[in-house]
């Protein structure tokens, strides 16, 4: 008998407009068992894109990912027949940027927007599974859940303790 999918299903959000320079991410996972873990890590990859002149006054496009923002959720129990969520501020202000990554990390002109997040649960301090998804795409399924189904690739890539990762993509 195969082993059960942690998470069948996962959809980040985004409330539309930040609040007070916080920006609320709402996760939704779908669990495919019942599973208590010790923490949920997410990894909030920040990111900035602007328009800069180089020496010879072409305008290009940078495109940055200088810092990552991380909440951790104790004491995490995934029930297989109820969805769990999962809420949290992270802050995208460049007053809040500054005092908690220091005054030249981030371009002061450029919006900082949550790019992707990466979640890790953990049991006994040891990472289980890890899933990867992108705020707005809408409900993702991990490629071991699609398998599940009969259309993913053989195997999910492993991260470097050689655990799965997740890379989400649109629900089927």
């Amino acid at each position: 008998m195969a082993a059960a999918t942690p998470v069948r299903e996962i959809e980040v959000k985004l409330d539309d407009k930040p609040v007070s320079g916080k920006q609320v991410v709402s996760v939704r996972f779908t669990p495919g068992e019942t599973k208590a873990y010790d923490q949920l890590v997410f990894d909030c990859v920040l990111r900035q894109e602007y328009i800069q002149k180089d020496s010879s006054g072409r305008e290009r496009k940078r495109v940055v990912e200088p810092a990552t923002f991380t909440y951790r959720e104790d004491g995490v129990r995934f029930v297989e027949v109820l969805d769990k969520y999962v809420s949290f501020w992270v802050p995208v202000g460049m007053e809040q940027l500054k005092e908690s990554f220091g005054k030249t990390l981030f371009v002061g002109t450029a919006p900082v927007i949550i790019h992707k997040v990466v979640v890790r649960a953990l049991v006994n301090g040891d990472p289980v599974w890890t899933i990867e998804s992108n705020p707005g795409a809408g409900p993702q399924k991990p490629p071991e859940a699609a398998a599940a189904g009969g259309s993913a690739p053989s195997g999910p890539e492993r991260d470097k303790y050689g655990l799965p990762v997740f890379k989400g993509g649109p629900a089927k």
